[in-house]
């Protein structure tokens, strides 16, 4: 998943797991610049309904992995990410999601 930061911004809309799993974290990475002024908040979407799992990106930092309560999908849901909040100083910009999942059945 990959996008420029603006918020409200929807990233990756339409995206089906090919199995059940369930996501556990995520991998991101600035391609450009990373955000200054305060961290991107990103959530993540199910259906279009926030599912309440949140990832806070920190300031200044071009990549990292971050831990989430486990979120079931089947390969029915569509899963999206909407950005919440960006940089003050700097948005931030060419964010690349990889989500991390397991695979239940």
């Amino acid at each position: 998943l990959m996008g420029d930061l603006e918020v409200g911004r929807v990233i990756g809309n339409g995206y089906k797991y090919p199995v059940a799993c369930k996501l556990f974290g995520m991998h991101y990475e600035f391609l450009d610049n990373s955000p200054l002024g305060q961290a991107v908040i990103v959530e993540v979407y199910k259906d279009g309904v926030a599912t309440g799992v949140t990832f806070t990106l920190p300031a200044g930092q071009l990549w990292g992995y971050l831990s989430c309560a486990q979120t079931a999908f089947t390969t029915s849901n569509i899963q999206t990410w909407r950005v919440n909040q960006i940089g003050t100083d700097l948005p931030g910009s060419n964010l690349i999601i990889t989500p991390h999942t397991f695979q239940t059945s």
